[in-house]
């Protein structure tokens, strides 16, 4: 299991190899960067890891052209990290907006805003169409969205189905 960073995890697949240990590799949204290929090349073939399973959206592919426009190659690929950044901020956002439309004239003014009140739009976030996917907060505010399943394939990523949480039980969603 490879539950780290992408440069950790190239190192740990080279020396995996050097040292000649033959196992299934599986890592979590570490893995998820691009870079990944770059820098362990080879021994990223077969890696299993768990992903944000994005889909299409306008919005997703704006956000991927901005995100590659803004930075330099090789790190131009919006990782999980990057996704999930986004969509978190603009969740806590969307929340203080709620806040401050709540608030007193004079709590606007000094730009009081009760955290009270964006706990809460946060926890009540139902379906919100994120650049990572589909998000909503169950009631002990776990996140829930859904999970691919991806392993690299000659050097490339593929989605091997995309899966959530429903009712205590997994669900194969695509």
């Amino acid at each position: 299991m490879l539950p780290d960073y992408v440069a950790e995890i190239a190192q740990i697949l080279e020396q995996s190899a050097g040292l000649g240990i033959k196992t299934q590799f599986l890592a979590t949204d570490g893995f998820s960067n691009p870079e990944i290929l770059t820098l362990a090349g080879k021994y990223t073939e077969g890696v299993i890891f768990s992903a944000a399973q994005i889909s299409a959206s306008d919005k997703t592919t704006k956000f991927l052209a901005a995100y590659s426009s803004t930075f330099k190659a090789p790190n131009n690929e919006a990782d999980d990290f990057a996704k999930n950044s986004y969509d978190a901020t603009n969740i806590i956002m969307d929340g203080m907006q709620a806040a401050f439309d709540q608030a007193s004239e004079a709590d606007k003014k000094a730009f009081n805003l009760s955290k009270e009140a964006i706990q809460a739009y946060v926890a009540g976030v139902k379906g919100y169409a994120g650049v990572s996917g589909e998000i909503s907060f169950a009631p002990n505010h776990d996140v829930i969205k859904n999970i691919g399943i991806n392993v690299v394939k000659d050097g490339k990523f593929v989605s091997t189905g995309a899966y959530k949480i429903e009712g205590g039980k997994l669900t194969k969603v695509q």
